[in-house]
C-alpha cells in the first residue's frame, strides 16, 4: 500500500484490489477515513475474468485507467526459516506472470 498512499496525497484517485475482498475494502475504508479518494475491489489478479471485471469496475468510477501498478505476489505462506528454495520459486514463477500480464492487457 506504500506506493499508492503518495499518489493518493497528490490527490489522484487509486483503486486497490486484492483476493480478500474484506480486508480490501478494510483499507480502502482507512484511506477513506484520511480524506483520500480511492476504492476497493476484490479481485485475483491471476485470474483473467476477475482484472477484467476490476478494470471495467475502475472505468464506472473513475472513466479510466491512467496508471497501472502492479504490486502482486503469492508466496509461500511459510516462515522464512521453514521456506525452501524450491517453495519461494514455485509460487513467484507461477503466479508472476499471470499477474502481471493481464491487468495491464485489461488496462488496455
Amino acid at each position: 500500500m506504500g506506493s499508492h498512499s503518495g499518489w493518493l496525497r497528490q490527490a489522484a484517485n487509486c483503486v486497490i484490489c486484492g483476493r480478500n475482498e474484506a480486508r480490501v475494502q478494510e483499507v480502502a475504508d482507512g484511506f477513506l477515513s484520511m480524506g483520500l479518494r480511492v476504492t476497493g475491489i476484490g479481485c485475483d489478479v491471476g485470474d483473467e475474468r476477475s482484472v477484467q471485471e476490476m478494470v471495467e469496475k475502475t472505468a464506472d468510477v473513475y472513466g479510466t485507467v491512467d496508471i497501472l501498478v502492479n504490486n502482486a505476489g503469492n508466496y509461500p505462506m511459510l516462515k522464512l526459516q521453514e521456506t525452501t528454495q524450491e517453495d519461494w520459486d514455485a509460487r513467484r514463477i507461477s503466479a508472476t506472470p499471470a499477474c502481471i500480464w493481464l491487468p495491464r492487457r485489461a488496462a488496455l
